[in-house]
């Protein structure tokens, strides 16, 4: 759930854009280079924290830094520059916490196969994205694709998200690296 307002961006940023915002192609690549070079950033952080940082210290951190780049890019949001940058930060976060989330879950099926738990998971995921993403088209297209409603429907879903990853980091609070 952490990770639906980047698809949430990933779909509807050629609508904030392009359409609503009636902005070039530049400033969407810009845009979507900033967004989720995050990703990417947190990658870098994750290589130097792994085995020095408990799991639970990488969930927690990751959900804060997320829950702040969406409050930033909310508060941001008429300058797409400082939506994109907010969006960014969320995107770090969703690196150090769903990447520590999901080996927890594919270490933690003793009964079951890896190659099962991940088909579960990618299923659960696709469905639970599919669902959000179709509803929140709904919504935004009412709204025009702007820039608040977008940021309004990230908020909902990492305040929602960030509730369930904090219970998921407390019930894996002494889990270590393997």
């Amino acid at each position: 759930i952490m990770a639906i307002p980047l698809i949430l961006w990933i779909g509807f940023a050629p609508n904030i854009v392009l359409h609503n915002l009636k902005l070039n192609y530049e400033v969407f690549i810009i845009c979507q280079i900033i967004a989720i070079g995050g990703l990417s950033i947190s990658s870098i952080f994750v290589q130097f924290l792994a085995g020095k940082w408990k799991f639970y210290h990488l969930i927690k951190r990751g959900s804060y830094i997320s829950l702040s780049g969406i409050i930033l890019a909310l508060i941001g949001h008429s300058s797409i520059y400082v939506l994109a940058s907010g969006l960014c930060v969320y995107s770090i976060g969703v690196g150090l916490g769903n990447g520590s989330m999901i080996r927890i879950t594919m270490r933690s099926q003793k009964n079951s196969s890896q190659a099962m738990v991940t088909s579960l998971m990618t299923f659960l995921q696709t469905l639970v994205f599919a669902i959000v993403i179709e509803a929140a088209n709904h919504i935004l297209a009412l709204y025009n694709y702007s820039p608040l409603s977008f940021c309004l429907a990230c908020l909902l879903s990492v305040i929602i998200g960030f509730m369930l990853t904090r219970k998921f980091a407390k019930r894996h609070k002494d889990r270590e690296w393997e």
